[in-house]
């Protein structure tokens, strides 16, 4: 009865997952023809949100991690073949929903409302551009 349970509660946590991700690439390019790549600096004097310390060397590590899959090796950026770059963006949202119910066929009595929620619009970009 106990794992019935636990197994109910992570099926219905699990259904309340608002994380959506996608990913866009150029079709026609085989990245097999590279073979290495270098991080591109980031110039912190720019309004971007920027991950701390610990996240930053996490997303690096994950992004090395596939590249190193993919057969891909870190070099300096002299003799890379890609550069490679991540980008955060934090924006706010407001989302407003106006909400009546009226009891009966009476329009003056019931609730009316409004319903503000206020939440963050978090994107982060994996950039990899072909050195010339």
């Amino acid at each position: 009865m106990k794992k019935l349970f636990i197994a109910a509660a992570v099926l219905a946590l699990s259904a309340c997952s608002t994380l959506k991700s996608s990913s866009d690439f150029d079709p026609s390019v085989a990245f097999e023809q590279y073979k290495s790549y270098a991080w591109i600096e980031k110039k912190n004097d720019d309004g971007v949100y920027h991950l701390d310390g610990l996240m930053d060397q996490r997303v690096r590590s994950a992004i090395e991690t596939q590249l190193s899959q993919k057969g891909i090796s870190k070099v300096d950026k002299q003799s890379a073949d890609l550069l490679v770059n991540y980008i955060t963006k934090v924006d706010k949202k407001i989302n407003i929903d106006t909400f009546n119910s009226h009891f009966g066929y009476n329009p003056y009595y019931g609730l009316v409302g409004d319903s503000v929620v206020q939440y963050k619009l978090k994107q982060w970009c994996v950039n990899m551009k072909l050195v010339p």
